[in-house]
């Protein structure tokens, strides 16, 4: 039984540890599961990407969702040739999609969350940053969303940026909009590589006292970084569960013709406090 994850930004570190579950279940069940992408946000290519999988005769598909209707076709010949599709990370259709199930974070309330978190530390008028890795994604716009709407009685004076996938690009070009910019006091980050980024950048330009740093996933430089108090704090989403429940999802359809129920991925705080209470 072979399953293939079609994903956007194929290569971004947050991948890993769901590449990992998707593995682990895998390994668990005795299938195999293959994970391919594309290298940025293209949804032309990613419907390729799923079209040659029906070509090759997988047993099922999971998918990142980066468009509202763009797969809808493709995900219903999928159906229709009994190969169950669910989504993993992204459901830019907001479930009104044709694939199964979907394992993914309610982005725009996690973005609202971090807002509402962060609020009391900003006064009015605050002069802030708010970094994307990549353009037009659909679950980082809609954290920008939630954090710009919980904090739209703050009247906060936004920048946006676009920092590009990996967290030296990130890195570099933070600093160089912070060098331009010395008046920013807060940054939040959409994804791991520019929360991360930003952090190492704030910290290499010896800002740490002067500008906070917020933002989103969990990694071991993310915890670092947080117990040093460079970052205050990130939303993590999970990525473990999202690799290893779809393929749970799509084993369990195959084999017992068991519909998936959609899984929430979570959107928890996790600040210094936070990790200290782990100890």
């Amino acid at each position: 039984m072979k399953f293939r994850f079609i994903s956007h930004c194929r290569d971004i570190e947050f991948f890993n540890p769901l590449k990992e579950g998707m593995r682990n279940a895998a390994e668990l069940l005795g299938v195999e599961a293959e994970f391919v992408g594309t290298e940025d946000l293209d949804i032309e290519e990613q419907k390729a990407l799923f079209e040659k999988a029906l070509e090759e005769g997988v047993d099922g598909i999971a998918i990142t969702i980066t468009h509202e209707t763009f797969f809808n076709d493709s995900i219903e010949k999928a159906l229709a040739r009994n190969i169950p599709v669910v989504c993993f990370n992204v459901d830019a259709s907001n479930g009104e999609g044709s694939f199964l199930a979907s394992t993914v974070q309610d982005t725009f309330l996690a973005g609202k969350k971090l807002g509402h978190y962060m609020a009391e530390r900003m006064g009015a008028s605050s002069r802030s940053l708010l970094t994307l890795h990549s353009d037009g994604i659909p679950s980082l716009e809609k954290r920008k969303q939630g954090v710009l709407e919980s904090l739209s009685e703050k009247d906060i004076r936004w920048d946006f940026l676009i920092t590009g996938n990996g967290g030296d690009e990130a890195e570099s070009r933070i600093k160089e909009h912070l060098r331009e910019n010395p008046d920013i006091e807060f940054i939040f980050g959409t994804g791991q590589d520019d929360t991360e980024g930003a952090g190492r950048a704030v910290e290499a330009l010896g800002l740490t006292q002067s500008v906070s740093v917020c933002g989103f996933d969990l990694a071991p430089k993310t915890i670092e970084m947080i117990q040093r108090k460079v970052i205050c704090a990130t939303v993590d989403q999970q990525p473990y569960i999202q690799g290893f429940y779809p393929v749970l999802q799509l084993y369990h359809y195959v084999t017992k013709k068991l519909i998936p129920s959609n899984i929430d991925a979570g959107s928890g705080i996790i600040d210094f406090k936070t990790l200290e209470g782990d100890k």
